[in-house]
């Protein structure tokens, strides 16, 4: 996938919210809300910077900043979908391998 125009420290933000989507089981629901949204990246980024005020007091300051940016690239839908089904099934892999250990 071409990320070109997509800065590393966007690419270890997007990474850690993949990543968390996975960790708390929401991978297939948030995909399909992000798919259903496609059309809307750009403007829901824009909503995302008009309450980045408000929202930077509870959250990370720069991982915000960054996330926002990253939402703004055209590429950045198929990437954190890419990321997400990545980390989704390294997941379930390792839930495999636990029962398999389990059962022997």
């Amino acid at each position: 996938m071409e990320t070109s125009n997509i800065k590393e420290n966007e690419l270890i933000v997007a990474e850690k919210v993949a990543r968390f989507i996975v960790d708390h089981g929401f991978a297939t629901p948030a995909i399909l809300f992000i798919e259903l949204n496609r059309p809307l990246n750009y403007v829901a980024s824009q909503g995302m910077a008009l309450f980045e005020p408000f929202i930077k007091a509870f959250v990370v300051k720069n991982d915000y900043s960054e996330f926002v940016n990253f939402l703004e690239k055209r590429d950045s839908i198929d990437i954190i979908i890419d990321m997400i089904e990545k980390y989704d099934k390294e997941k379930r892999e390792e839930q495999r391998a636990l029962k398999k250990a389990k059962k022997k």
